[in-house]
């Protein structure tokens, strides 16, 4: 069956189709009619026929004339994440997840990887302290971190969540590690720097 403009279309392409009439229909044609047919299939067509349902386009303008999109911009006391500073964040956890307490750390580097877990996540307006041996080390929103040439010994590692004001939320238990590194006894044929 030919009549002129009507597109007969199959199950799979009656979205691709819709988008298309949608897209490149101009102001000129006077409308886009959809029905059935006899064998099931939906028929659309920029001509009226009789049962067919008359679909509604809705046009946008593109010209460069149309009104910008607003950017959003978080209201006063609303971070950009949309959680409001007002808005009490209760931790369930913060964990120092490595290294492990009272783990050895080898190697003659003496470099550490931190890892932390928060639950839930970091509230946008909430920092992340880290300490080591009673010293801030990192301030911010990283919850994982890489300590180098950390001198041999026992080292004592913290961790809380403060707030904007610099309340804290939670803390993490304390975790002790102890890093071994070599050391070269300068009496020994091995070291390098003895004077003669």
């Amino acid at each position: 069956m030919s009549n002129g403009n009507i597109i007969n279309t199959g199950v799979i392409g009656k979205s691709l189709l819709l988008a298309a009439c949608i897209g490149f229909c101009s102001a000129s044609v006077a409308g886009i009619y959809k029905y059935t047919d006899e064998n099931g299939n939906i028929i659309y067509s920029d001509k009226p026929i009789d049962g067919a349902e008359k679909i509604k386009i809705r046009r946008e303008s593109r010209s460069p004339e149309a009104a910008p999109r607003q950017k959003y911009e978080p209201a006063v006391g609303e971070a950009r994440d949309g959680t409001s500073d007002n808005v009490d964040v209760i931790y369930s956890k913060l964990e120092i997840l490595t290294p492990k307490n009272d783990s050895t750390v080898p190697g003659k580097a003496g470099n550490v990887d931190v890892v932390l877990l928060a639950s839930p996540r970091l509230h946008a307006r909430h920092r992340i302290v880290i300490a080591l041996d009673g010293k801030e080390i990192s301030n911010g929103r990283h919850a994982n971190l890489n300590l180098s040439n950390l001198a041999r010994g026992t080292h004592t590692l913290t961790a809380q969540i403060v707030d904007g004001e610099g309340a804290t939320q939670i803390q993490a238990s304390a975790v002790s590690f102890h890093v071994q590194r070599p050391v070269i006894n300068k009496n020994s044929p091995l070291a390098f720097d003895r004077e003669e």
